[in-house]
């Protein structure tokens, strides 16, 4: 009873000297039940991913791009290296 009674005692002296500490550590309390609750089966996009529920179709192009001309391969040959030179 003493302990319990402590431990109010206490609590009530860490709000009054850093409310900041108790503000910070409801946050994270928070964040981390948010981040288990997104590993519920019945809400969770990974879970279903993995266990193949749900699929998505691979990306495609609206608007390729136009083709490139043919990049010369070094070393070139020497009807190219004459041929690029002017001779």
């Amino acid at each position: 009873m003493v302990l319990l009674i402590l431990t109010f005692v206490l609590m009530g002296a860490q709000q009054k000297m850093f409310p900041g500490v108790v503000d910070l550590q409801s946050r994270v309390q928070q964040d981390l039940a948010n981040e288990k609750k997104r590993f519920l089966p019945q809400n969770s996009v990974d879970i279903s991913m993995a266990m193949k529920l749900i699929t998505h179709e691979p990306p495609n192009m609206l608007a390729p791009p136009a083709p490139q001309p043919p990049l010369l391969l070094f070393p070139p040959s020497k009807e190219t290296l004459a041929r690029l030179s002017g001779e």
